[in-house]
């Protein structure tokens, strides 16, 4: 300050305001400048924070929907194939009963209206004059068309909580199953995201309700329908039909940069940012820089905006890879040029074999190999390992990934990230991250088998039953096919119940399970038929050993209600010949003519087909 006071005394005035006059120019540049980006920047933020808030809300709509999906194809396979109602109602009781054990706390239970009557897995009964079809869930399904629907939010009943329902037309054109989806876990998402003063999230659904807020008054309301204040309705206004939309408007006070984007089912994420404060810590520190520093300040903002220019890029850098090591075990940036690395994340145990030892690139993956991998995987990870062929792998894919199961850490996934490249195109820098998938592997095997199993009795189902013996005779082995079903079982059902034939069709399955190999084909038709193809099985007397040795496990089948009548079969049996074209149409129709002939002679009978 003293030195700006001694050249003011030896200049005269109008040095000094021209002076003034380019410092203020300058500072005024670089002041819009440095506003300009930080505001664009700020805008690419929202956006890209708007479309993963989208992904998570379409992520948990896609969890409710898919749960729903796999029981209504199974229920519209019983409708077709003319299943008792009560039948299809204990088996919704039976799937729900498993839903609740696998998901916890998320899954409230299936509820709907089959051939016209209503239920609800739980048990819950209405009150006299409910009636289904006038309930909003019924009204939303009925709109989808056979397609899932998410209704628009309404009180339940039964819970007294505001929820929002997700429905399914079955193709009888009047059966609903529906299930309850809570808001708190949107409630949740959107507390968790407002971390910031100047940020408030919205979610809305298709109608224009508001699903989940800050703002308690406001869940619930439908801007759309002249609810909330004037200034809401018109943010509602302006992006509803619009996949995305940034806007500025005046909200809470101030004025705001408004996000929205477009989520499955219609819904949309709304994300405010008030300029005001936003802005408002870029605006003061400017003003005091400006106050203090005068003429010398301008070369001295010129070097600090340079130097934190490349400080942003450099701390973005740091914050993407730290972003992205946060998700992997580990996570090295590779020098392809010289073969050295630096450690982004290491691996404890890859650390450990390392020591203080100064390793190039490929000692490390080598290590790395030794340490991590099953020996069944080695090679092929070494394979993908080989920086040698990445220029080739990568040459368009900007990454490449392999699986492999670990020694300690189950299924792992490795992947090669290009970073940039030489001015003749070659890969210079690459990041190798480790990511462990063990989980998300065991659910997709699980969700796997769920869609491939009869629940029931836990064997294959007719869809993936049918479709593996057919992947079989295209191949054109040896083998046997066996089709059976249970003789009089409208009689058990009739006279001793449904809960007691399920009991029959369990220990129908467990039978077959102790009779048949492991590696045999065992398929639950649907009702009381079932099927088995015996890979390796052509000669007709051990056809018949297999079948008596299966007999005799049907004759041990104990089940206390039904007193004195005896469990019996039907069985009809085909042999494949090797290299014989067949179809499963063909083997299950021949097989079917000798149950036919079987169910002629009492008690448990077998007929082999011949043409």
């Amino acid at each position: 300050m003293n030195n700006l006071i001694q050249f003011i005394k030896k200049r005269n005035l109008t040095i000094v305001l021209i002076a003034f006059l380019i410092f203020f120019i300058v500072v005024s540049v670089i002041f819009y400048s440095f506003f300009s980006s930080m505001r664009a920047n700020a805008i690419r933020i929202g956006e890209k924070t708007v479309e993963a808030s989208v992904e998570e809300l379409n992520g948990f709509l896609s969890e409710q929907t898919d749960m729903l999906m796999m029981t209504v194809q199974s229920v519209s396979y019983m409708l077709n194939h003319g299943a008792e109602t009560q039948e299809i109602l204990t088996y919704l009781e039976e799937i729900a009963a498993g839903y609740e054990k696998t998901h916890d706390q998320e899954f409230n239970g299936f509820y709907g209206t089959i051939r016209g009557e209503f239920f609800e897995s739980s048990g819950w009964r209405p009150e006299e004059g409910f009636v289904a079809e006038e309930r909003p869930w019924y009204q939303t399904a009925l709109r989808g068309g056979g397609t899932p629907t998410v209704s628009s939010p309404y009180y339940d009943v039964m819970s007294g909580q505001t929820m929002v329902a997700i429905g399914c037309l079955l193709p009888d054109g009047r059966s609903v199953i529906s299930t309850d989806v809570g808001l708190e876990r949107l409630l949740e998402m959107t507390e968790r995201k407002d971390e910031d003063e100047y940020s408030h999230y919205l979610i809305l659904d298709r109608n224009g309700y508001v699903v989940a807020s800050r703002s308690e008054d406001l869940i619930g309301k439908n801007l759309l329908d002249g609810q909330g204040s004037e200034r809401m309705q018109e943010l509602a206004r302006s992006i509803y039909g619009k996949e995305s939309a940034t806007l500025e408007m005046t909200l809470y006070g101030g004025k705001n940069i408004i996000y929205s984007k477009m989520a499955d089912d219609g819904w949309y994420v709304v994300l405010t940012m008030n300029e005001n404060i936003l802005y408002s810590g870029i605006v003061r520190d400017f003003l005091i820089f400006f106050l203090a520093s005068l003429v010398l300040l301008v070369m001295i903002l010129y070097i600090c905006d340079t130097a934190n220019q490349k400080r942003l890029a450099a701390e973005a850098l740091t914050d993407q890879l730290t972003s992205a090591a946060s998700i992997y075990l580990a996570m090295y940036q590779v020098d392809l040029k010289t073969d050295t690395y630096e450690t982004v994340k290491g691996a404890e145990y890859i650390q450990k074999l390392v020591g203080d030892r100064d390793l190039h690139a490929t000692d490390l993956m080598a290590l790395g190999a030794d340490a991590l991998v099953n020996e069944v995987y080695r090679e092929d990870f070494l394979q993908f390992m080989n920086p040698g062929t990445l220029d080739e792998r990568l040459k368009v894919a900007k990454t490449v990934s392999f699986e492999f199961l670990g020694n300690t850490t189950g299924w792992c996934r490795c992947r090669y990230i290009a970073v940039d490249r030489e001015e003749d195109g070659s890969l210079h820098h690459v990041l190798w991250a480790l990511e462990n998938i063990d989980k998300e592997k065991r659910e997709s095997n699980r969700l796997l088998y769920l869609s491939e199993t009869d629940l029931m009795t836990g064997l294959r189902n007719r869809g993936s039953g049918e479709k593996k013996i057919t992947a079989l005779l295209h191949a054109k082995p040896s083998g046997c096919f066996f089709l059976l079903d249970v003789d009089k079982f409208k009689f058990v059902n009739d006279n001793y119940g449904h809960a007691v034939g399920d009991k029959v069709l369990i220990a129908l399955a467990d039978a077959m399970k102790a009779s048949f190999r492991e590696s045999d084909i065992l398929v639950r038709m649907g009702g009381d038929e079932f099927g088995a193809f015996a890979g390796s099985v052509e000669d007709m007397s051990v056809a018949r050993e297999l079948i008596k040795r299966f007999f005799q496990r049907v004759e041990r089948i104990d089940i206390p209600e039904l007193g004195a009548h005896q469990v019996t079969v039907s069985v009809g049996a085909v042999l494949v010949r090797k290299g014989e074209r067949k179809t499963f149409d063909a083997i299950y129709h021949e097989a079917d003519t000798g149950t036919y002939e079987s169910k002629k002679v009492r008690g448990n009978a077998y007929t082999f087909y011949s043409p």
